[in-house]
């Protein structure tokens, strides 16, 4: 391979690490903030956390996360595709939900985009998902498991 190769290869690889690693703590606020499905989202559970996942390659989207604790026995993720212009988060995919009971072979589920669209309440949430929760037996550190 040439030297001149090698350095384009070099320049592409440092550029393509530098996107890759970008600091989307601001991002994260303004989706927080703007988002409906995440603010949502957020009055579902008692604790969440929120997060941008690795960007996948140029001009592309990237995936937003978020992930609840409810009842102190429940961690859900919510996951759907963001655009970003100038610093702003744009949704453009709908959601995906999971949710299951920690250190359980019981309770889990799915919730598609328009599911998630008709839950009003936490207490509908569980319906949804023809689950009956738990409501008075959290489990000890749990929210250890809070981020990703």
């Amino acid at each position: 391979m040439s030297t001149l190769r090698i350095q384009l290869l070099f320049i592409l690889v440092t550029f393509l690490s530098v996107s890759c690693t970008e600091d989307y703590s601001s991002v994260e606020s303004l989706g927080e903030k703007y988002i409906k499905d995440v603010q949502k989202y957020d009055s579902f559970f008692d604790q969440t956390n929120h997060e941008i996942g690795t960007h996948h390659g140029i001009l592309e989207d990237v995936l937003w996360r978020s992930r609840g604790i409810v009842y102190g026995r429940y961690i859900s993720d919510m996951t759907f595709n963001i655009s970003i212009t100038n610093g702003v988060p744009h949704k453009t995919s709908g959601v995906k939900i999971f949710v299951m009971e920690y250190c359980s072979d019981g309770a889990f589920g799915r919730l598609t985009d328009d599911e998630w669209n008709e839950v009003k309440t936490v207490e509908e949430f569980f319906e949804k998902l023809q689950i009956v929760p738990v409501k008075d037996k959290p489990i000890k550190n749990i929210d250890n498991h809070l981020k990703y």
